[in-house]
């Protein structure tokens, strides 16, 4: 397995029960937040920057106006509400941002991607952008990857994938309790290493134009790192390996945050000198 690009040290895996505590407690955030995600009007009311006078960083008040939009998508059994942290920080720097509900209950994970493929069209379309940055979590970033692969039309509007916590290679924890759980016991069978799902994804993936950036964690008690890893020949992958935060902490932590952001903007903005360059050669 190739070394990661760049690697992110939040807390010493010597510290167990420090991990251990904050995962609970971003698990509870996630819990506690899902009924707003309900709600479009409550998701943009959360998403919004805070006043100046709360913020730890008062340095961005006037962000560089960024070409392309975001779009986030969400993990198995959760909804738009769990990018509200990035997406603050998102609009603060200038991307236009939008979560979606594509509803993983009582859905295959190519039924997902197809919804998927769905708001990426009607984004672009919509915001009248030459493509889309797409972020999304958990089982998200398959959705994302099956989402391309079924419908080509969309590769060239999908200009960075950039994946969390993303089971590419299955998950252990499909095989337990969750398998049998009403609503989504048969999408977490499709997680299962070397199902006919995930394998489908792997065989029908094409070189393409959008650049990955794929980011997983040693200390994921739900993806564990050798399952996290995006890794394909045909793709330009960037890796970015955390130490120290659970599946949960992948959502929120700030290490993350600051890491999409940065990932983001040096996409953006060498899509946009492309896309300058592809005009003026026009």
């Amino acid at each position: 397995m190739a070394d990661a690009d760049q690697v992110i040290d939040v807390t010493p895996l010597t510290r167990p029960v420090r991990l251990a505590t904050r995962e609970l407690l971003y698990a509870a955030s996630a819990g506690s937040l899902y009924v707003s995600g309900a709600s479009d009007a409550v998701s943009s009311v959360l998403a919004k920057p805070l006043p100046r006078f709360l913020r730890r960083d008062r340095s961005c008040d006037q962000p560089v106006e960024r070409r392309l939009p975001v779009l986030m998508l969400h993990g198995l059994g959760h909804n738009q509400s769990w990018s509200y942290k990035l997406q603050r920080s998102l609009c603060r720097d200038g991307f236009a941002s939008r979560s979606v509900n594509y509803h993983t209950f009582s859905r295959s994970l190519n039924e997902c991607a197809d919804l998927v493929a769905e708001h990426i069209w009607e984004y672009t379309g919509r915001s009248a952008a030459p493509a889309v940055h797409v972020v999304a979590h958990s089982i998200g970033g398959l959705v994302l990857r099956a989402a391309i692969n079924r419908h080509p039309e969309i590769q060239d509007y999908v200009a960075t994938g950039v994946t969390i916590g993303t089971p590419h290679g299955g998950t252990p924890w499909a095989y337990g309790p969750g398998a049998v759980v009403p609503l989504v016991g048969h999408l977490v069978r499709e997680l299962r290493p070397g199902s006919k799902t995930l394998t489908q994804i792997h065989d029908e993936t094409v070189a393409g134009s959008t650049r990955w950036i794929s980011m997983y964690s040693v200390s994921d008690e739900i993806v564990p790192m050798h399952y996290g890893k995006l890794q394909h020949p045909l793709l330009d992958i960037q890796q970015v390996e955390y130490r120290g935060l659970g599946h949960y902490g992948l959502m929120y932590h700030p290490a993350v945050i600051s890491a999409v952001m940065q990932g983001l903007a040096a996409s953006d903005d060498a899509f946009a000198r492309a896309w300058d360059a592809e005009t003026a050669a026009a």
